[in-house]
């Protein structure tokens, strides 16, 4: 497989998991960790960059199955959902990942990441989050061109 399509595979997963996440959350309270809110911008060539999606992936191995999500306004403001929308985040260290898809003008859904896959691997992305209680204003995540 090409790079090139192991990142277009990798991109509609997390597009997937994220409009997953975004149109049910988790549907119990059992279990439930305590959240805070979390609110941040995503800029991208000094503009506000609108429509981007995020995903938080923690990274304490203890919470690896917990994934908090965020799009971003108009104006490149988003809020962190986990459980139910706006609601926030657990406490931790996470990668945070960034998609910007373009839209399909045929039906209104998802196109490609403009970004074509390069800041959505947790593992290799340049932005990072820390939450805490009881509430956290994250710096503006500057996505390089």
């Amino acid at each position: 497989m090409l790079a090139s399509d192991r990142d277009n595979v990798l991109y509609r997963v997390s597009t997937l998991v994220l409009a997953i996440l975004l149109l049910g959350g988790c549907s119990k309270n059992e279990g439930r960790l305590p959240v805070f809110p979390v609110r941040g911008s995503v800029s991208f060539q000094g503009r506000p960059l609108g429509g981007a999606m995020l995903l938080f992936h923690p990274t304490e191995p203890a919470r690896s199955n917990l994934y908090c999500y965020a799009k971003t306004d108009t104006d490149g403001k988003f809020e962190v959902s986990t459980y139910d929308a706006h609601d926030g985040a657990p406490e931790g260290k996470y990668a945070v990942t960034i998609t910007w898809p373009a839209i399909n003008v045929e039906d209104g859904g998802f196109g490609d990441d403009r970004f074509q896959g390069k800041f959505n691997n947790p593992q290799a992305t340049p932005f990072q989050a820390k939450v805490a209680s009881p509430a956290t204003e994250l710096t503006t995540f500057e996505v390089p061109q």
